[in-house]
């Protein structure tokens, strides 16, 4: 039984509150019914309700003082101002509301006062929050679709990709960095990187979906790998690393 939903029938034979809370009503006619208050904690929020069409699919979002800005999959990108319980939608360069595929936003992170956008478009979108507009792009030499950002504290933007060839990071005067440079002359070349985390300074966790979990440590120019190892059950039961987080335990 939903909180706003009627018992399925007005004939209450049994009730009965169990050791989790959750009450249960037996009825004459209309079965069992339960209601849990803790089942009902959640508010749902669909950007696609407000006379436009839904899209489905919600990807990196970035919080704001005064909300979220959220990236979708067709829809671009979309602020949700949380006082105010309203949703405001801007368009990529060059896109229309019809078209999708150029619509899409695979990364988001906020540097300053300006969004960072990851798309499927082999090119970074730069949003300027004050302006509530795209003020300028960064075409990438490495990958199509980028899926992960990450803003070092020496201020470098690190750039994750889908490719053979997938992690690099832009320097503050423009220069590109890729691929990254190793101890005794060798490279670090991923692929298919879909997300970086800072671990300590220096140190970076590089999720791949394909080759496991790297750790980076750029100063010592080193690295190790885990990987899915069939007869170690303690290794990473496949090599498909998607997402990473630190936790307060470290």
């Amino acid at each position: 039984m939903q909180q706003e939903a009627p018992v399925s029938n007005f004939s209450i034979y049994a009730l009965c509150c169990d050791r989790a809370g959750t009450v249960w009503v037996g009825t004459y006619s209309g079965g069992v019914n339960y209601y849990n208050q803790a089942g009902h904690r959640f508010r749902f929020y669909d950007p696609g309700m407000q006379g436009r069409k839904t899209y489905g699919i919600i990807g990196p979002i970035v919080e704001d003082p005064d909300g979220l800005w959220i990236g979708t999959e067709g829809g671009g990108l979309i602020f949700y101002h949380h006082h105010e319980n309203k949703y405001a939608y801007y368009l990529l360069p060059g896109a229309t509301s019809r078209s999708n595929s150029r619509n899409i936003v695979k990364s988001l992170i906020k540097v300053g006062n300006r969004l960072i956008v990851g798309t499927t478009q082999k090119v970074l979108y730069c949003f300027d929050i004050e302006k509530r507009q795209f003020v300028e792009t960064i075409s990438i030499p490495w990958g199509s679709i980028y899926y992960a950002l990450y803003h070092d504290d020496e201020q470098n933007l690190w750039i994750g990709a889908t490719s053979g060839s997938a992690l690099g990071y832009l320097k503050p005067d423009n220069r590109f960095v890729h691929p990254i440079p190793l101890d005794g002359g060798q490279v670090f070349n991923p692929s298919n990187v879909r997300c970086i985390l800072k671990y300590k300074p220096g140190l970076f966790f590089v999720a791949t979906a394909g080759q496991g979990l790297y750790l980076l440590d750029e100063q010592k120019g080193t690295l190790r790998q885990w990987k899915h190892v069939p007869e170690d059950t303690m290794s990473l039961c496949m090599n498909q690393v998607y997402s990473v987080i630190k936790t307060r335990n470290n």
